[in-house]
């Protein structure tokens, strides 16, 4: 699974690496405003490639969690990630059972707490 602040990059770096980025293939973690759709989204930032039709936000996601089904946990993109809602995820995948594994760079403060939430961490020091 790939967080990104990106969205642009996501997919390109996603495709590297052999994961589908076809249809559903990405889900911003950014939420929709009030009286927007995923359609005015994708209008204003152009970003139709990303083909996200799921939800959008860390709240919708549990949402949809509860109400529908498990499907934005098997999706691997997601985009406009902060260090707090990728944090956040991490606590959803864990409170579905999910081991999860983070691997980052050792020297950034700000991945300290995604390192802590998760069940095993990797730190990579690019300085070596």
């Amino acid at each position: 699974i790939i967080f990104s602040r990106e969205k642009r990059r996501t997919k390109e770096v996603a495709r590297e690496m052999g994961i589908d980025v076809s249809w559903n293939s990405a889900i911003s973690l950014l939420p929709l405003l009030p009286g927007e759709d995923d359609e005015d989204l994708r209008d204003t930032f152009g970003e139709a490639d990303i083909n996200a039709r799921l939800p959008h936000g860390v709240e919708a996601v549990v949402r949809h969690l509860k109400e529908v089904d498990n499907v934005p946990l098997l999706v691997r993109l997601y985009t406009d990630a902060t260090k707090a809602c990728t944090a956040e995820m991490i606590k959803i995948f864990q409170e579905q059972s999910d081991t999860v594994l983070t691997i980052g760079l050792s020297h950034l403060s700000r991945n300290e707490k995604i390192f802590s939430k998760s069940s095993l961490s990797f730190g990579v020091d690019v300085y070596s």
